[in-house]
């Protein structure tokens, strides 16, 4: 009886072991598998931030869009000519970035604020947010704005730009479908207000810039006319290139004409130094020539033709008397003496004009020689003279040439300055005209559809189900735990036989 009682007192303390063992696994175990499960919903479907894991809730998914037109001066044209969109696409990623920059943020938290909305009492109040807040470097959440950024760092609230559309989207996700609505909208009106006020001050002052910026080329455009007028009085001509074509042509000639005067003055410097040296190739004659002309000017002398008749005369008479008398007559001997007398006179004549002759010839020669030296020297002069003023006159007109293909080449180049000030004048007027007509077409950016719900997500009950397989897991391994603990406490308590 006795080893009886001990035996039943043993195996009632050994129920109240395992039934220890069993709460004990079952209660750690949950804890441990509901908080995983409801952290990793959370992370996954963050929403209000104080929702109950184990109520079946819905995520709605609410969305509202911007349209976003291209504009002319949005959308350049490529080289083929087919519009490029890069620039287009820039615009649009940097708006859905702005939609929730700073400065919207702080519109729509002070729009909010005083609309009694759960959502910025709510959202990150829960023990697992605080701790992700934590971890990731954030600290307590201080009014909306700091709310709606922190829903905005959790990818709760998004503005992207969806591919080939012109749309941009902005959505929230939230257990509330109306709060996020009124967040959604309150995003887009507060957006629309900043860049229709930034969009209006950035054209006005663009257009003020394009303005200042004309009336700079349009003074430009008349300062450069009127040099263009200037010089063309100056010359007659917007074209000097002309007249200075009639100059080249002049020079050439000039050019010509000098040569030849070079050539002449060369000349003439080689015959002044023959002269000056006693040489004359024009008065350089043949010695048979001036024979000749010495036996002329001997012949034509009265004295010696007369001799010559004389003594042709007693040479007849001589000749006669020979026949007629004896050589050895006193009378023909006279007459043969006269007539040697009369020969002896006219050789010795003959020979004083021969001298005479010599003489004249020999300063008639010098004569010549001064003479063409000095008609040499002044012609050479002359020459050289024509050849200075000739030699001015090219260097005038080479001056000249120079002067006007100057002036053409400033002309040319004020006229290509002028084209282009015109050129950039003209683009410019006619941005300012197409940012005129911008103003009266539609707004660039405008509301494509206001906030409504998108889609819906029921992520708790698949919270429902993960905890209720964590319950049953739980309770599976909290048997088997007790059946374990109770079966080598039997074994510890078996007394021997």
């Amino acid at each position: 009886m006795g080893i009886f009682s001990i035996s039943i007192g043993r195996r009632q303390s050994s129920f109240v072991c395992c039934r220890g063992v069993f709460l004990l696994s079952f209660v750690l175990i949950s804890a441990v598998g509901l908080s995983v499960v409801w952290y990793l919903g959370r992370a996954a479907y963050p929403a209000s931030g104080t929702e109950k894991w184990y109520l079946p809730k819905r995520v709605y998914e609410v969305a509202g869009a911007l349209r976003v037109t291209p504009g002319t001066a949005m959308i350049p044209r490529g080289a083929d000519g087919r519009m490029g969109v890069t620039e287009y696409q820039n615009f649009v990623n940097t708006q859905a970035e702005v939609i929730t920059s700073r400065r919207v943020v702080e519109r729509v938290a002070d729009d909010l604020a005083d609309k009694g909305l759960t959502f910025f009492e709510d959202y990150g109040s829960g023990l697992w947010a605080k701790l992700r807040r934590k971890e990731n470097g954030g600290g307590v959440m201080d009014g909306p704005a700091e709310v709606l950024k922190q829903a905005i760092r959790d990818g709760v609230i998004k503005a992207f730009a969806v591919e080939k559309t012109e749309l941009i989207k902005v959505t929230m996700r939230s257990t509330n479908p109306e709060e996020a609505r009124q967040i959604v909208d309150s995003f887009i009106s507060n957006y629309m207000d900043v860049e229709v006020a930034a969009a209006a001050m950035s054209d006005d002052q663009r257009l003020r810039v394009l303005e200042n910026e004309r009336k700079v080329l349009a003074q430009k455009i008349r300062s450069r006319r009127e040099a263009i007028s200037q010089l063309s009085q100056e010359y007659g001509t917007t074209t000097p290139g002309e007249r200075q074509e009639v100059i080249l042509r002049r020079i050439t000639v000039l050019q010509g004409e000098l040569t030849e005067i070079e050539a002449s003055r060369i000349r003439l410097e080689g015959k002044v130094l023959l002269l000056e040296k006693g040489r004359d190739e024009s008065l350089v004659r043949g010695a048979q020539e001036l024979e000749n002309e010495r036996e002329h000017y001997i012949n034509s002398d009265a004295s010696i033709q007369a001799l010559a008749r004389r003594i042709a005369d007693i040479e007849v008479d001589l000749a006669v008397a020979e026949t007629e008398e004896s050589a050895e007559n006193p009378a023909v001997k006279q007459k043969a003496k006269v007539l040697d007398a009369l020969k002896s006179r006219l050789q010795k004549r003959k020979e004083e004009v021969g001298k005479a002759f010599d003489e004249m010839a020999t300063k008639r020669e010098a004569e010549a020689l001064a003479q063409n030296l000095t008609k040499a020297k002044v012609e050479l002069e002359q020459i050289r003279a024509h050849e200075k003023r000739l030699r001015d006159v090219l260097a005038r007109e080479d001056k000249k040439a120079v002067e006007f293909g100057r002036r053409e080449l400033d002309i040319q180049e004020l006229q290509d300055r002028l084209a282009l000030d015109k050129e950039r004048y003209d683009a410019i007027s006619r941005r300012i005209n197409e940012m005129k007509m911008e103003r009266k077409r539609p707004a660039r950016i405008s509301v494509a559809y206001n906030a409504d719900i998108s889609s819906v997500k029921s992520f708790v009950g698949i919270r429902f189900k993960a905890a209720m397989a964590v319950l049953l897991g739980a309770l599976v391994c909290s048997v088997l735990l007790a059946i374990i603990t109770g079966h080598s406490g039997r074994k510890s308590s078996t007394p021997a036989k």
